[in-house]
Order: structure tokens, then C-alpha cells, then sequence
């Protein structure tokens, strides 16, 4: 069992604290499902849709959690692993424009994402308990493993919350 970590993980706490389940791979298997099952239900016309001018569509929102779920998992890989050395940040921004996610069909970003999801939980479900803590540095950061693991959730909740307040409320009918 992989629990929440005690300590803090500078601004990646505010999306740990969005994670009311305290064990990561129950909260993993929920979650995906209920991820998965809300972007099935979007019109289609939701996911060409941006709420304003230079604001990401929901098919980039998507690609964007799909990636910062590799980045944080590499994180926790590395930690978990014993790096030392410092991690970088990214230019997420930079990514989404590089992404080329307008190009890709709803249905090969829904497959990536359960794959990607899988993999996560595959890998947190082979971590013991002083692995998932062992602590290292990413973006000037000190951050574990398991803090890794409960952000990349919180992360996707955030996110989900935006689409709700600010996408599906403007989404033209």
C-alpha cells in the first residue's frame, strides 16, 4: 500500500490535497475509470472546443495530462531509483503547441491514455513503501515518489474541474 506522504512538495500540494483516498492504487483504479467514462461522454463538438482565444482545446488539456502523467512518473521512477541528480522542469505550454494533438482522432487520445494510466499503475503497484519514499529534486522541488503519484491525480482533477467550469459551461449548443 502507497499512502500520502507527510511532508510537503511545494506547489505540487495543492493537487495531492484534491485526493481524498489515502491508499494511491485504489485511488489510481477509481479515478481512471471515472476519468475515462467522463471523456466518453463529451459531444464531440467539446473537443475542438477552446473557452477563449490561445486557450487549449480539450483534445490538448487531454494530451497535456497524458504527457505530465510520463513526466511525473519518470520523476518517481528516477527518486524511487535513488537519482541524485537534480530533475528539470518543462515548458508545458511549449508542449501542447508541439503536441499535435488537433491532428489525432478522440479515440487514439482515449487509448493512450488508459495505456499510460495502466503503465502508471503497474509501475506504483511494484514500488515498496521506502522506494515510493525516497525523496529527490525535479524543478527545484524536493519531491517522492508517492507525492508523484498523488499529484499526477490531483493534477488531472484540476483539470477536469476546468473543463467543467470554463469549457462545458461555454461550449456552444
Amino acid at each position: 500500500m502507497i499512502i500520502k506522504p507527510d511532508f510537503s512538495h511545494g506547489w505540487l500540494d495543492i493537487y495531492i490535497a484534491k485526493i481524498e483516498e489515502p491508499d494511491l492504487l485504489i485511488a489510481m483504479e477509481l479515478q481512471s475509470k471515472n476519468t475515462l467514462g467522463f471523456y466518453y461522454e463529451l459531444p464531440a463538438a467539446a473537443w475542438e472546443f477552446a473557452y477563449a482565444p490561445g486557450k487549449w482545446t480539450i483534445k490538448e488539456l487531454l494530451l497535456h495530462l497524458i504527457d505530465c502523467e510520463r513526466i511525473f512518473v519518470y520523476r518517481a521512477l528516477m527518486f524511487a531509483r535513488g537519482e541524485e541528480n537534480p530533475l528539470p522542469g518543462f515548458d508545458e505550454d511549449g508542449m501542447v503547441a508541439n503536441s499535435l494533438a488537433s491532428e489525432r482522432d478522440v479515440q487514439s487520445l482515449l487509448d493512450e491514455c488508459s495505456a499510460v494510466r495502466n503503465s502508471t499503475i503497474s509501475f506504483f503497484k511494484n514500488l515498496n513503501h521506502e522506494a515510493a519514499l525516497k525523496v529527490g529534486t525535479a524543478n527545484n522541488t524536493p519531491m517522492c515518489a508517492a507525492g508523484l503519484g498523488f499529484s499526477t491525480l490531483g493534477h488531472e482533477l484540476h483539470h477536469l474541474d476546468i473543463i467543467g467550469e470554463r469549457y462545458l459551461s461555454q461550449l456552444p449548443h
